[in-house]
């Protein structure tokens, strides 16, 4: 089925463009939007890339991964403004400063157990390399991943 009209009308709506086209601010614009983009998408084909080769994630697990990324962006978008003005800047920013190096200090160690036990050590020996005095804490931080996983489950299940 074909739309009602001539091809007259396909001209005014490029005609309803073509100031916004030529507009030397608005190719500015595009060119700035276009360049930000370039930049979002190869940071988030970076950290998938990174995430499976590092982390040995699936293709699910990298898209799960993006999604948090993404609901983690949108709450702090909405919420960023509340909490600054709840809380006050400074409070906000020196809360926010502690949280972050809290998570790089922990990360690393919990990435060291995961290692180790993917490399076959076992839960007492990463248990005494922690410090752990109860398996249960190790168990915490050392948790399969990637192929010794799927081999594991393979080999169980």
């Amino acid at each position: 089925m074909k739309p009602r009209g001539t091809s007259n009308n396909n001209m005014e709506i490029l005609k309803k463009y073509l100031p916004l086209l030529t507009s030397k601010k608005a190719r500015g614009a595009y060119l700035a939007y276009f360049l930000f983009q370039l930049g979002n998408f190869s940071s988030f084909s970076f950290i998938g890339k990174w995430i499976t080769e590092k982390f040995h994630f699936s293709l699910e697990q990298v898209g799960y991964f993006m999604i948090f990324i993404g609901a983690g962006s949108l709450v702090g978008s909405l919420w960023s403004g509340f909490i600054a003005q709840r809380y006050r800047l400074y409070n906000t920013m020196l809360i926010s400063s502690l949280l972050i190096v809290f998570l790089f200090i922990i990360l690393p160690y919990m990435t060291y157990a995961c290692q180790l036990l993917d490399n076959g050590a076992p839960l007492d020996f990463i248990q005494g390399m922690l410090g752990h005095e109860k398996a249960s804490t190790t168990q915490i931080y050392a948790q399969l991943r990637g192929e010794r996983r799927k081999e594991l489950y393979r080999r169980f299940f």
